[in-house]
C-alpha cells in the first residue's frame, strides 16, 4: 500500500463518527494513577507502548475499563485530543536520511495530558501539558514511522492555555524531584516510575536508557519510497516551534473555547497547506516544516483507537 493510501484510511476511520462540540469527553489527571493501580499487569501494559508497532491500539489498552467502566477511555495519558492530515516538507541543506530528506503525508493528534483534575472534592483546568503524536507513512509494507513531543511532562499552570504559545520537543527535561514539585503534578512521578519499570520487560538488545529521549532513527531508517536506508542518519533531538501564522490563527478562534473546538477551527483562519510547526534539531537548524492540510477532528476512534509508538531512547548498547 502507498503512503496516502494508508493515510487515507486511518483518516476515513478518524472522522467516521466526530463528537459534538457540546459533548466532548473530559480527562481527569487522576485516572492516570487510578487506572495503572487498578491494573494487575502493569508493565506489560507500559511495555507496550515501546513494543507495539500497529497504528491500532493493542488489546491490553482494554483492560482499565474492564476492571473499572468509569475508564472507558483506553488513553491514560493524553487520552483527550484532535487529530488533523499534515505534510512534512523537508528544509535545508542538512545530512539526515530518510524520511528527513524525502518528506512525508502524515497525521498528527495534538492532545493534552489531562484536561481536568479535582483538588479538595472540587474539579478545575489540569496543569497545561500540550504534545502531539505524528505518524508519517511511506510506501511499502513497514510499520509507520512515530514522534511523540511534548513541552514539559508535568506540565505548566493551567493560565494561559494557548497550545500553540508553546514549542514541544522529543526530549523531555526530567522533572524536579518530587518534594519539590506541587501536590497535583507529583503524581507524574508515579508514570515515571512505572515506565521505567516497563523497560525491564523490553529486549535488552533494544532496551532504552531512559523515556526522556525519544529515538528518531524510526524515521531516518525508510525512504519515501518504503525502502530500507543502510546507514540511517537522524538528529538527536526535535523542536517543534509554532509558526507565527498558526499563533495569529489561534487568536481568532473562540477565545476560552475548550482546545479541541479551538482546533477545529484553526483551518478557516489559515492559508492553504500553512505552516503549523518549524522543525528544529537539537543546534537550532532546521529540519522540516509541518503543513496543515485538513481541519482537525475530534472523535472516539482518535482518543481510544489511534495508537503512537512510544519510540525507544538511545538502547543500553549504543554510544551516545
Amino acid at each position: 500500500m502507498n503512503a496516502m493510501d494508508k493515510l487515507a484510511e486511518l483518516w476515513a476511520l478518524v472522522q467516521q463518527d466526530p463528537y459534538d462540540e457540546v459533548d466532548l469527553p473530559e480527562q481527569l489527571g487522576e485516572e492516570l494513577v487510578r487506572g495503572l493501580a487498578l491494573l494487575q499487569d502493569k508493565h506489560t501494559y507500559m511495555a507496550e507502548a515501546l513494543t507495539h508497532e500497529g497504528d491500532v491500539v493493542p488489546p491490553s489498552r482494554a483492560d482499565p475499563a474492564r476492571i473499572d467502566d468509569r475508564l472507558t477511555n483506553r488513553k491514560l495519558f493524553h487520552g483527550c485530543g484532535s487529530c488533523a492530515t499534515v505534510t512534512w516538507v523537508p528544509l535545508g541543506q542538512h545530512a539526515y536520511t530518510g524520511l528527513f530528506r524525502d518528506g512525508a503525508c502524515g497525521l498528527l493528534r495534538a492532545s493534552l495530558a489531562a484536561t481536568q483534575e479535582t483538588i479538595v472534592r472540587r474539579l478545575r483546568p489540569a496543569r497545561f501539558s500540550p504534545g502531539f503524536g505524528l505518524k508519517l507513512f511511506a510506501d511499502g509494507d513497514g510499520p509507520t514511522a512515530n514522534v511523540l513531543a511534548m513541552h514539559r511532562l508535568e506540565g505548566v499552570d493551567p493560565t494561559p492555555r494557548d497550545f500553540f504559545d508553546w514549542s514541544v520537543t522529543t526530549t523531555l527535561a526530567k522533572p524536579r524531584p518530587r518534594r519539590a514539585l506541587p501536590r497535583d503534578v507529583a503524581k507524574w512521578h508515579a508514570l515515571i516510575g512505572i515506565f521505567q519499570g516497563a523497560l525491564r520487560w523490553v529486549d535488552p538488545t533494544s532496551r532504552p536508557r531512559d523515556i526522556f529521549t525519544l529515538d528518531l532513527t524510526p524515521l531516518a531508517a525508510v525512504n519515501a519510497d518504503g525502502t530500507r536506508v543502510p546507514e540511517p542518519r537522524a538528529p538527536t533531538s526535535l523542536t517543534f516551534e509554532p509558526s507565527d501564522e498558526v499563533c495569529r490563527a489561534w487568536l481568532r478562534t473562540r477565545p476560552n473555547a475548550d482546545f479541541r473546538i479551538r482546533l477545529a477551527e484553526l483551518q478557516e483562519h489559515m492559508t492553504e497547506a500553512a505552516v503549523l510547526y518549524r522543525v528544529l534539531d537539537e543546534l537550532d537548524r532546521p529540519v522540516a516544516e509541518l503543513t496543515l492540510t485538513s481541519a482537525f477532528v475530534a472523535s472516539p476512534y482518535g482518543d481510544q483507537q489511534l495508537f503512537f509508538q512510544h519510540h525507544m531512547g538511545a538502547s543500553v548498547g549504543t554510544p551516545t
